[in-house]
């Protein structure tokens, strides 16, 4: 019932309404993200909403200074980059990620990039393609690994950060992932004109999908150095936004590279 009233109000705003209720939407959603970190970082909720409005501040600066949009993305790649280092020793780094200064600050790092990501995809041409396709790979993920992962079990992907998360779940949202990927394809005019080859934009929705489990794996992370289960209770049976985007913070930001470099002015915002 979360999930279906949450796509009721998330489909118009992204795809249907104008564009001012696209960019009030996400604005909003990244302000509970933001909140929620804050009390993921162990800031009181008074503590964290300012902390949400301090990052609010940073974004309009950013604009107003008119930062390229892609070097504010790629500060978040070099991120998330560190993030799959962090991951692969995890527990090394447990007592330091359960202080409150450095997930502030990594807060800046992985918000302010997402959402520079999301803005930047919106003002191209085949926006609604782009974002939807990214929706897909992202939550294509989620689902395939989730179904067929509780349903094969097996050897564990990543025990020491998320134990409940299989290989054979990563294989299947893989799976997924690739007939999703395909049938977009297949139905898009606006995709094929874009990429013109079905191949590689399975293998662009793969790389995505797999860069998706980095974030969701490194919330998991933080969690479990807070020894803390959700980042939220705004989404009733999910947890908190936080614990349904995180895949979507990592992916955001590879994807809009990804569509920067074959030749989409990422630079307009």
């Amino acid at each position: 019932m979360t999930a279906f009233v949450s796509a009721l109000i998330a489909v118009p705003c992204l795809f249907v309404f104008p564009h001012v209720f696209f960019y009030v939407f996400i604005s909003m959603v990244f302000g509970v993200c933001a909140w929620e970190w804050g009390n993921l970082a162990g800031l009181s909720s008074f503590r964290s909403v300012s902390y949400g409005v301090a990052l609010a501040g940073l974004i309009v600066l950013c604009i107003l200074l008119k930062t390229p949009p892609f070097w504010i993305i790629s500060a978040g790649l070099i991120w998330w980059g560190f993030s799959l280092y962090s991951i692969i020793v995890y527990p090394r780094f447990r007592t330091f990620w359960s202080r409150t200064l450095p997930l502030l600050f990594v807060g800046i790092l992985v918000l302010i990039p997402s959402f520079f990501a999301i803005i930047a995809l919106k003002s191209h041409q085949n926006a609604n393609a782009l974002i939807l396709s990214l929706l897909v790979f992202v939550w294509g993920a989620d689902i395939g690994a989730f179904f067929i992962g509780k349903l094969m079990g097996g050897a564990k992907l990543c025990p020491h950060v998320s134990p409940g998360k299989t290989w054979s779940g990563l294989f299947g949202g893989a799976l997924v992932v690739s007939f999703s990927s395909l049938s977009i394809f297949f139905f898009s005019d606006e995709i094929q004109f874009w990429l013109g080859d079905g191949h590689y934009f399975v293998l662009l929705a793969l790389f995505v999908a797999g860069i998706s489990v980095l974030g969701d794996l490194t919330v998991s992370m933080f969690k479990r150095a807070r020894r803390i289960k959700d980042t939220g209770r705004l989404l009733p049976g999910h947890g908190g936004f936080l614990d349904r985007l995180d895949s979507l913070l990592s992916a955001s930001c590879v994807f809009a590279i990804v569509v920067s470099l074959m030749q989409f002015d990422l630079a307009a915002v």
